[in-house]
Protein backbone atom coordinates (compact mmCIF):
# COMPACT_ATOMS: atom_id res chain seq x y z
CA UNK A 1 0.00 0.00 0.00
CA UNK A 2 1.54 3.25 -0.88
CA UNK A 3 2.05 5.97 1.55
CA UNK A 4 1.70 9.60 1.10
CA UNK A 5 5.18 11.46 1.89
CA UNK A 6 5.47 13.23 5.52
CA UNK A 7 8.12 14.19 7.42
CA UNK A 8 8.98 15.29 11.71
CA UNK A 9 12.09 16.56 11.42
CA UNK A 10 14.07 14.75 9.87
CA UNK A 11 12.93 11.67 9.86
CA UNK A 12 11.05 11.07 6.90
CA UNK A 13 7.64 9.20 6.64
CA UNK A 14 5.72 7.30 3.65
CA UNK A 15 8.12 4.62 3.19
CA UNK A 16 7.71 2.49 6.21
CA UNK A 17 5.95 3.53 9.61
CA UNK A 18 8.07 6.03 12.07
CA UNK A 19 7.79 3.92 15.23
CA UNK A 20 6.73 6.13 18.35
CA UNK A 21 7.76 5.36 21.66
CA UNK A 22 5.32 5.71 23.80
CA UNK A 23 6.92 7.63 26.90
CA UNK A 24 5.17 7.56 30.63
CA UNK A 25 7.67 7.74 33.85
CA UNK A 26 7.85 4.38 33.93
CA UNK A 27 9.75 4.05 30.46
CA UNK A 28 12.60 6.26 30.61
CA UNK A 29 15.20 3.41 31.07
CA UNK A 30 17.10 2.48 27.56
CA UNK A 31 14.23 4.58 25.68
CA UNK A 32 17.05 5.91 23.20
CA UNK A 33 18.16 2.34 22.28
CA UNK A 34 14.90 0.38 21.50
CA UNK A 35 14.58 1.19 18.03
CA UNK A 36 12.79 4.02 17.95
CA UNK A 37 12.41 6.97 15.42
CA UNK A 38 10.15 9.17 17.36
CA UNK A 39 8.89 9.17 21.07
CA UNK A 40 6.03 9.97 21.99
CA UNK A 41 5.85 12.33 25.25
CA UNK A 42 2.62 12.02 27.50
CA UNK A 43 2.89 14.50 29.44
CA UNK A 44 -0.59 13.87 31.04
CA UNK A 45 1.46 10.88 32.59
CA UNK A 46 3.95 12.89 34.07
CA UNK A 47 4.47 15.57 36.78
CA UNK A 48 3.32 18.35 34.12
CA UNK A 49 3.22 21.49 37.38
CA UNK A 50 6.98 21.19 37.15
CA UNK A 51 7.88 22.78 33.86
CA UNK A 52 11.42 22.95 34.12
CA UNK A 53 11.83 19.21 34.97
CA UNK A 54 9.61 18.62 31.91
CA UNK A 55 11.93 21.01 29.43
CA UNK A 56 15.20 19.07 31.14
CA UNK A 57 13.38 15.33 29.69
CA UNK A 58 12.49 16.83 26.57
CA UNK A 59 16.67 17.91 26.56
CA UNK A 60 17.40 14.39 27.98
CA UNK A 61 15.34 12.84 24.94
CA UNK A 62 16.77 14.41 22.08
CA UNK A 63 17.89 13.44 19.44
CA UNK A 64 15.12 11.33 19.18
CA UNK A 65 12.17 13.69 17.76
CA UNK A 66 9.57 14.12 20.13
CA UNK A 67 5.80 14.64 19.88
CA UNK A 68 3.79 15.78 22.62
CA UNK A 69 0.44 14.45 23.73
CA UNK A 70 -1.41 16.18 26.86
CA UNK A 71 -4.51 13.28 26.88
CA UNK A 72 -7.25 14.13 28.32
CA UNK A 73 -9.22 11.68 30.39
CA UNK A 74 -11.96 12.14 28.09
CA UNK A 75 -10.26 10.03 25.75
CA UNK A 76 -8.29 8.16 28.37
CA UNK A 77 -5.55 10.25 29.23
CA UNK A 78 -4.36 11.69 33.04
CA UNK A 79 -4.79 15.33 32.41
CA UNK A 80 -6.89 16.42 34.95
CA UNK A 81 -6.63 20.30 35.14
CA UNK A 82 -8.43 22.94 33.22
CA UNK A 83 -8.30 23.40 29.01
CA UNK A 84 -6.88 26.51 29.92
CA UNK A 85 -4.31 24.80 31.77
CA UNK A 86 -3.92 22.22 29.14
CA UNK A 87 -3.71 24.76 26.28
CA UNK A 88 -0.93 27.02 28.59
CA UNK A 89 1.21 23.69 28.60
CA UNK A 90 0.52 23.16 24.55
CA UNK A 91 1.52 26.70 24.14
CA UNK A 92 4.61 26.34 26.48
CA UNK A 93 6.68 23.21 25.31
CA UNK A 94 5.54 23.74 21.95
CA UNK A 95 9.03 25.38 20.88
CA UNK A 96 10.81 22.56 22.23
CA UNK A 97 8.71 19.95 20.88
CA UNK A 98 8.79 18.25 16.87
CA UNK A 99 5.23 17.73 16.89
CA UNK A 100 1.98 17.41 18.71
CA UNK A 101 -0.70 15.27 19.06
CA UNK A 102 -4.24 16.79 20.05
CA UNK A 103 -7.48 14.88 20.68
CA UNK A 104 -10.70 15.39 18.00
CA UNK A 105 -12.55 16.21 21.17
CA UNK A 106 -11.10 19.08 22.70
CA UNK A 107 -13.45 21.28 21.09
CA UNK A 108 -12.14 24.39 23.27
CA UNK A 109 -8.75 24.41 22.39
CA UNK A 110 -8.44 22.47 19.33
CA UNK A 111 -8.58 25.05 16.04
CA UNK A 112 -5.89 26.94 19.12
CA UNK A 113 -3.54 24.37 19.34
CA UNK A 114 -3.23 23.09 15.53
CA UNK A 115 -2.82 26.61 14.34
CA UNK A 116 -0.30 27.86 17.32
CA UNK A 117 1.70 24.59 15.91
CA UNK A 118 1.50 25.77 12.75
CA UNK A 119 2.86 28.90 13.46
CA UNK A 120 5.94 27.07 14.91
CA UNK A 121 6.12 24.71 11.36
CA UNK A 122 5.43 21.74 13.67
CA UNK A 123 2.83 18.96 12.33
CA UNK A 124 -0.11 18.30 14.21
CA UNK A 125 -1.80 14.86 14.68
CA UNK A 126 -5.35 14.46 15.42
CA UNK A 127 -6.69 11.84 17.03
CA UNK A 128 -9.95 9.66 17.78
CA UNK A 129 -10.19 7.15 20.33
CA UNK A 130 -13.31 4.79 20.91
CA UNK A 131 -12.32 2.22 23.57
CA UNK A 132 -15.97 0.87 23.36
CA UNK A 133 -16.41 -0.38 20.21
CA UNK A 134 -15.44 -0.49 16.51
CA UNK A 135 -16.72 2.96 14.94
CA UNK A 136 -18.76 2.55 11.77
CA UNK A 137 -17.00 3.62 8.51
CA UNK A 138 -19.67 6.62 8.21
CA UNK A 139 -18.78 7.76 11.63
CA UNK A 140 -14.41 7.74 10.86
CA UNK A 141 -15.95 9.59 7.32
CA UNK A 142 -17.20 12.18 9.94
CA UNK A 143 -14.23 12.16 11.90
CA UNK A 144 -11.95 12.36 9.44
CA UNK A 145 -13.51 15.29 7.80
CA UNK A 146 -13.19 17.02 11.00
CA UNK A 147 -9.92 16.87 11.72
CA UNK A 148 -9.11 17.93 8.15
CA UNK A 149 -11.36 21.55 8.51
CA UNK A 150 -9.34 21.67 11.60
CA UNK A 151 -5.69 21.83 9.60
CA UNK A 152 -5.02 18.40 10.82
CA UNK A 153 -1.46 16.99 8.97
CA UNK A 154 -2.47 13.48 10.01
CA UNK A 155 -5.46 11.77 11.35
CA UNK A 156 -4.87 9.23 14.20
CA UNK A 157 -8.25 7.07 15.03
CA UNK A 158 -7.67 4.48 17.72
CA UNK A 159 -11.07 1.72 18.02
CA UNK A 160 -12.22 -1.74 19.21
CA UNK A 161 -11.79 -4.42 17.55
CA UNK A 162 -13.73 -7.78 19.23
CA UNK A 163 -13.92 -10.22 16.12
CA UNK A 164 -12.80 -10.44 12.23
CA UNK A 165 -15.61 -8.65 10.86
CA UNK A 166 -14.66 -5.64 12.88
CA UNK A 167 -11.12 -5.54 11.39
CA UNK A 168 -12.67 -6.31 7.67
CA UNK A 169 -14.69 -3.07 8.51
CA UNK A 170 -12.06 -1.00 9.77
CA UNK A 171 -9.77 -2.87 6.41
CA UNK A 172 -12.11 -1.66 4.22
CA UNK A 173 -12.03 1.63 5.81
CA UNK A 174 -8.42 2.07 5.46
CA UNK A 175 -8.13 1.40 2.03
CA UNK A 176 -10.20 4.12 1.10
CA UNK A 177 -8.21 6.56 2.33
CA UNK A 178 -4.53 5.21 2.66
CA UNK A 179 -3.72 6.02 -0.78
CA UNK A 180 -4.26 9.86 -0.49
CA UNK A 181 -4.41 10.71 2.63
CA UNK A 182 -2.11 10.88 5.77
CA UNK A 183 -3.34 8.86 8.58
CA UNK A 184 -2.99 6.34 11.19
CA UNK A 185 -4.92 3.26 12.33
CA UNK A 186 -5.18 1.25 15.75
CA UNK A 187 -7.37 -1.58 16.62
CA UNK A 188 -7.24 -1.67 20.06
CA UNK A 189 -8.04 -5.39 20.54
CA UNK A 190 -11.23 -6.14 22.75
CA UNK A 191 -12.14 -8.87 25.72
CA UNK A 192 -13.00 -11.24 23.03
CA UNK A 193 -9.52 -11.35 21.39
CA UNK A 194 -7.62 -13.78 19.55
CA UNK A 195 -4.84 -14.72 17.23
CA UNK A 196 -7.06 -14.38 14.44
CA UNK A 197 -7.75 -10.72 16.01
CA UNK A 198 -4.17 -9.54 16.97
CA UNK A 199 -2.43 -10.52 14.27
CA UNK A 200 -4.51 -8.57 11.59
CA UNK A 201 -5.41 -5.64 13.70
CA UNK A 202 -1.53 -5.11 13.69
CA UNK A 203 -1.02 -5.35 10.28
CA UNK A 204 -3.46 -2.78 9.65
CA UNK A 205 -1.20 -0.51 10.55
CA UNK A 206 1.59 -1.71 8.60
CA UNK A 207 -0.42 -2.75 5.50
CA UNK A 208 -2.89 -0.18 5.06
CA UNK A 209 -0.73 3.25 5.38
CA UNK A 210 -0.70 4.01 8.53
CA UNK A 211 2.36 6.79 8.49
CA UNK A 212 3.41 5.96 12.34
CA UNK A 213 3.61 2.89 14.67
CA UNK A 214 2.83 3.97 18.24
CA UNK A 215 4.80 1.13 19.86
CA UNK A 216 6.37 1.17 23.90
CA UNK A 217 9.50 0.19 25.19
CA UNK A 218 8.45 -2.85 26.96
CA UNK A 219 5.42 -2.47 29.08
CA UNK A 220 2.14 -2.57 26.99
CA UNK A 221 0.03 0.75 28.05
CA UNK A 222 -2.64 -0.58 25.60
CA UNK A 223 -3.44 -3.80 24.53
CA UNK A 224 -3.52 -2.32 20.79
CA UNK A 225 1.07 -1.91 21.36
CA UNK A 226 3.85 -3.86 20.28
CA UNK A 227 6.81 -3.06 21.88
CA UNK A 228 9.29 -1.26 19.68
CA UNK A 229 11.64 -4.47 19.23
CA UNK A 230 8.37 -6.04 17.88
CA UNK A 231 7.15 -3.61 15.64
CA UNK A 232 10.71 -3.27 14.14
CA UNK A 233 10.63 -7.17 13.59
CA UNK A 234 7.37 -6.30 11.92
CA UNK A 235 8.22 -3.39 9.94
CA UNK A 236 11.11 -6.00 8.61
CA UNK A 237 8.51 -8.55 7.53
CA UNK A 238 6.25 -6.53 5.86
CA UNK A 239 8.80 -4.30 4.04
Amino acid sequence: MKRQKFSIGQVPTGKVPVIIEITDGNSLKNVKKMGADATELRLDLFDYHDLSRVRKLIEWLKPLLILLTIRSKEEGGGFSGSESDRVRLFAELMPCVDGVNIELSSNKILEFVVERAHAYNKPTIVSFHDLEKTTTSKELDEKFKHAQEVGADVFKAAVMVNNLSDISQLQAWARGYACKSLITIMSIIGTEQTSKVAQPSVSIRLELGSVFSYDTRERQLSRWQMSCREASKAVQTFY
